[in-house]
């Protein structure tokens, strides 16, 4: 067997440094563990990559693709924790994954979760490494959503999917030992938008109107607009 030529190691040297380039994304000094941040960013970029090949290649669309990448992020190597219970149940028509501290006992606050991925990615399951770890460090009882997600299903559905979800929480927490006076709404990145919405619609429904107030709500860099990107944080950072 020859070995490579110079030309090929010249091509594959290429290869590879536009490869890591690509990768690459800067982050302010000033970031939060900026590398850390560079590391996530550049899986995702690679998830493109290999998601653009698999259906040019006919193996599956780049969406499904994606999809399955990112699923298995959390849940590949995650062993659960210890001092969480963890439940799969469907709230009206749509799943949930429950978690309930073990450590607590009598009722407990809970908060309705929803999760990330920009309305077509990841779901309640990927998430659980963090909805169980904010499960434990809040002792309180997290219903993480699993909304239908784009393009199968279009607007209104992950919206309808998270408002009747939190309805159906408020309205029987006793069922599952959650103090329906002590229960909160989150969400991060389009789960953040979402709960915004939710909230919104639980304070200007007339309908919904008899519902506890939700008792606090946390909006984790949130997407609220999309009409105006000539702001601070998009100027300074691209």
């Amino acid at each position: 067997m020859h070995g490579c030529s110079p030309n090929c190691l010249f091509l594959v040297a290429i290869l590879w440094v536009s490869v890591a380039y690509y990768l690459y994304t800067p982050f302010p000094e000033t970031a939060n563990k900026p590398w850390k941040q560079s590391r996530i960013t550049a899986v995702f970029k690679l998830f493109g990559i290999l998601s653009s090949i698999g259906e040019t290649l006919k193996i599956d669309s780049a969406t499904n693709i994606s999809r399955k990448l990112m699923s298995g992020i959390g849940t590949s190597i995650y062993a659960g924790n210890p001092n969480v219970q963890v439940e799969k149940l469907i709230f009206v028509g749509v799943d949930v994954v429950l978690c309930r501290p073990t450590t607590k006992l009598g009722k407990l606050p809970g908060l309705v979760y929803f999760h990330g991925g920009g309305w077509v990615f990841l779901n309640a399951d990927s998430y659980r490494p963090f909805t169980e770890a904010l499960c434990e460090s809040t002792e309180a009882v997290v219903a993480s959503v699993e909304y239908r997600l784009a393009p199968e299903n279009v607007y209104r559905a992950a919206f309808d999917d998270c408002v009747k979800n939190t309805v159906f929480f408020l309205r029987n927490a006793e069922k599952y030992n959650v103090d329906m006076n002590k229960i909160g709404i989150a969400g991060d990145s389009v789960g953040g938008n979402l709960a915004m919405a939710v909230a919104l619609k639980l304070s200007d429904d007339p309908n919904l109107s008899a519902l506890p107030h939700l008792a606090v709500q946390g909006l984790i860099y949130p997407p609220f607009q999309f009409f105006n990107f000539r702001l601070p944080s998009y100027i300074e950072y691209g």
